[in-house]
């Protein structure tokens, strides 16, 4: 290795200290006493090893074999650091300390983490949002859906350090029915008995969340689940050991697992997306637990999504028309009834279905006409929407529809796309776009269901987006938190 320059330089600004050794920046937080750490690209060293100037270029080498030496050992912990140092440069960059926001906590991907980037970066002065991200990758990819996005969006574990620069009023955990959201979930069991923190459930039912914190161990899980709903012992104790049918006996009876989401993290304010999910909520609460709550529902926002004219390249449409499903496929989604209804439809019209998400090759052996069927394994976000932009409807159902708040439906109904969806997953007054299915509905009442909307010619009124911006949406939240 021949090093050309050697540079050392140190800059004091207030209680904040950046160091660049060989033009790399390490960053050493003095804001409290008891917690100082060194950064060296990210790896935390001693103060000798730092903050001494060095004698000789041996001694850089050495410093650079020993950085080698760490980062190889502990490459997870590296990637975590570098991301936070440039978490609190940028906090450093776009410092507002004296105004006071809510910290929004998000999962790294997925449907609603774009969607929280997307709202909250309407009023970047009220909103900090830290990310559950893993790595570069993931948190580009949220810093590129909105202008705003890369002076509010942090790595959650940055939270530490960047609270101790800014003051931050609440603190929101955005929850849905997965387990992508249990490190979410369990930050906010762990700041139970702090004031002002607020759940935004995407869902009423967000059990998904909750049982990765049991380490899926199905016994556990049905035992705490019975302490918390006696009535359904008998139904709970005869469901096969899975995950799935567990779910299936809450949902059967209507219980959204709310009551233990608020017994363990301590949280009596939330925010909903529909009315359906906020009945939902209130119909497992005693009148005592719902007066001590403060439960707000919102209308489920969208973008306009114009001069979208790119159509996907990743598949070849073969049939005159084509529907889409989208996202990751299950019973939930009722996905094996819209493949037998695309098939049944297929006697009458030439169409085709896609399916679009995370698994959805899995369901290659169920069907048997394999021409009805396009699969798009995982596209990437930019081929994402493409898709979407190809088909002529999108069908998003559900099984026992409780409170959805669908991130594909906004997508879809932002590029002006007809839907099939079940009721209660949007206003009715989406109904100039979409048609809906009620709970239960069969195959062949899907199948007529879809041609019906197919040759309906349905048109968005363009003025209904108005009521609807995301602007609009993280004013009304940041009014809630305020109340």
């Amino acid at each position: 290795m021949r090093l050309k320059k050697f540079f050392y330089d140190k800059k004091k600004q207030d209680n904040k200290t950046v160091i660049r050794l060989l033009r790399i920046p390490v960053y050493r937080c003095i804001s409290d006493n008891s917690y100082r750490r060194k950064y060296f690209l990210g790896i935390r060293f001693s103060k000798r090893l730092l903050l001494q100037k060095p004698n000789s270029i041996s001694d850089v080498i050495k410093s650079l074999e020993t950085l080698k030496n760490e980062v190889t050992k502990n490459f997870e912990t590296f990637k975590e650091d570098i991301m936070n140092f440039y978490a609190v440069k940028t906090c450093m960059k776009n410092d507002n300390s004296s105004v006071e926001k809510s910290a929004i906590f998000i999962p790294g991907h997925k449907a609603i983490a774009e969607y929280t980037v997307k709202i909250h970066s309407c009023q970047p002065e009220s909103f900090d949002v830290f990310a559950d991200v893993s790595n570069f990758s993931e948190l580009s990819h949220l810093y590129s859906l909105h202008k705003n996005a890369h002076k509010i969006i942090f790595p959650i574990s940055s939270f530490e350090i960047i609270s101790r620069m800014r003051k931050y009023k609440s603190k929101v955990f955005v929850l849905g029915n997965s387990q992508y959201h249990k490190n979410v979930f369990d930050l906010a069991c762990k700041t139970k008995g702090e004031k002002n923190r607020w759940l935004i459930l995407h869902e009423a039912f967000v059990f998904g969340a909750f049982v990765d914190k049991f380490d899926f161990n199905i016994e556990k899980i049905r035992k705490y689940m019975i302490s918390w709903y006696p009535h359904l012992k008998k139904e709970l104790k005869e469901a096969p050991a899975s995950i799935n049918d567990l779910e299936i006996v809450l949902l059967k009876h209507n219980c959204c697992f709310i009551r233990p989401i608020i017994e363990l993290t301590g949280i009596k304010n939330i925010i909903v997306y529909s009315e359906k999910a906020k009945d939902l909520i209130k119909g497992e609460l005693t009148e005592k637990e719902i007066k001590e709550l403060k439960l707000f529902s919102l209308p489920l926002p969208f973008e306009r999504i114009k001069n979208m004219t790119r159509k996907s390249s990743l598949i070849k449409k073969e049939s005159k028309y084509l529907v889409g499903t989208f996202g990751g496929p299950n019973e939930f989604k009722r996905t094996s009834d819209v493949i037998k209804a695309v098939e049944l439809l297929r006697k009458e019209i030439d169409v085709q279905l896609l399916l679009a998400g995370p698994g959805v090759i899995n369901y290659k052996d169920k069907i048997k006409n394999k021409n009805s069927v396009i699969f798009a394994e995982s596209p990437s976000n930019e081929e994402w929407m493409s898709l979407m932009n190809t088909v002529d409807l999108g069908i998003q159902l559900r099984e026992n529809a409780h409170g959805f708040s669908s991130g594909c439906v906004a997508e879809l109904l932002g590029l002006g796309k007809p839907c099939l969806l079940t009721e209660g997953m949007v206003d009715k007054k989406w109904g100039c776009l979409c048609d809906f299915l009620p709970d239960g509905a069969s195959v062949q009442e899907m199948a007529e269901a879809i041609k019906k909307l197919l040759f309906s010619k349905k048109k968005v009124k363009q003025d209904l987006y108005a009521d609807y911006t995301f602007y609009h949406n993280a004013q009304m939240i940041n009014d809630f938190i305020r109340k």
